[in-house]
């Protein structure tokens, strides 16, 4: 994919060299294989997958500390707590992650509030679900981007908020990131908790505070 070989002229963490051993690490792999009947394309996500798979580079503390962060993640998501877990979902919400973190490490910063959108995602990962072609909209890319914002959050919410931040772009779109101070995200655990609440339970919540209320107004 063409954002594949941008993305390797962005990386600021490891050196050329390290990232062309990567290049040549994915290229190998592929040499022996039958073409997939499914589109697989080599994405910025397959930079995360051989950098994992190499003890060499998790000493590099950048390196490290992004790992911690996509363990965590794609852990949340194989959990029962994933919303709408079927293995096609997980596989494109561990895709997301993966290309999440190579975008990281374009970044000597890991401050840098800089990320991908839900179009970025789509367009460089070529994510796709099949479901998506059978709504028989005549907006499929529309759709699918949909799709991605659902499942971004759907992540987001699966690790009640930690680890991934969103900012808003130039043109005022949100672009997620890694966030490696992220721990605690209390906006979203409140969010999770009242997501979980049957109307009755937020019914009895609302008129024993306006009870509260009622008895500090006495």
């Amino acid at each position: 994919h063409p954002s594949f070989l941008s993305s390797f002229d962005n990386m600021r963490v490891l050196e050329k060299r390290e990232v062309l051993k990567v290049v040549s690490s994915i290229m190998k792999e592929r040499l022996d294989k039958e073409l997939p009947e499914e589109l697989d394309l080599i994405t910025i996500d397959k930079y995360w997958t051989v950098i994992a798979s190499n003890s060499a580079y998790h000493v590099m503390e950048n390196v490290r500390e992004i790992a911690d962060c996509n363990a965590t993640l794609k852990a949340k998501v194989e959990s029962a707590s994933f919303k709408g877990g079927t293995p096609r979902r997980r596989m494109l919400a561990e895709k997301i992650i993966n290309a999440l973190s190579a975008q990281r490490l374009e970044n000597t910063d890991l401050k840098n509030k800089i990320g991908l959108t839900a179009k970025d995602l789509r367009d460089n990962l070529c994510l796709y679900d099949p479901d998506i072609g059978e709504m028989g909209s005549d907006e499929p890319d529309a759709d699918l981007l949909t799709y991605i914002d659902t499942l971004l959050r759907d992540i987001i919410a699966s690790a009640n908020g930690q680890f991934i931040s969103k900012s808003s772009n130039f043109d005022n779109v949100d672009q997620y990131y890694i966030d490696i101070d992220k721990r605690v995200d209390y906006e979203q655990l409140i969010k999770n908790r009242a997501d979980s609440l049957s109307d009755d339970k937020l019914d009895q919540y609302y008129y024993q505070l306006l009870k509260d209320v009622l008895e500090c107004s006495r």
